[in-house]
């Protein structure tokens, strides 16, 4: 049995590399990757902020994210401090529609 009332398709989302390979996203992934699409960069402070997950969860995420290819992290010094600045890769693709069989 289930325990939770979504359906498991609601739960994943597919997202594609810019060298073409599809990658199943979990919800968390997925909402942490649009929101680092649609800013040119950001920061594990503002992700965590906007998108309410753990900044330990983020690191986490990003790290495997990274491997995958879809975002690059990058250390930046702002005011005698290094910042880490996390980015989408251009050319990838995120919520691929997907037919039901």
């Amino acid at each position: 049995m289930m325990s939770s009332k979504r359906p498991i398709a609601r739960k994943y989302r597919l997202a594609q590399t810019a060298a073409g390979d599809v990658i199943m996203l979990s919800e968390l992934a997925n909402k942490m990757l649009m929101r680092a699409s649609k800013r040119a960069e950001t920061s594990y402070h503002d992700l965590a902020k906007a998108t309410r997950i753990p900044v330990n969860t983020l690191h986490v995420y990003a790290q495997r994210l990274e491997q995958a290819g879809l975002i690059k992290r990058e250390k930046r010094m702002v005011n005698s401090r290094v910042h880490t600045v996390i980015t989408a890769v251009p050319g990838v693709l995120i919520n691929i529609p997907v037919r039901r069989v």
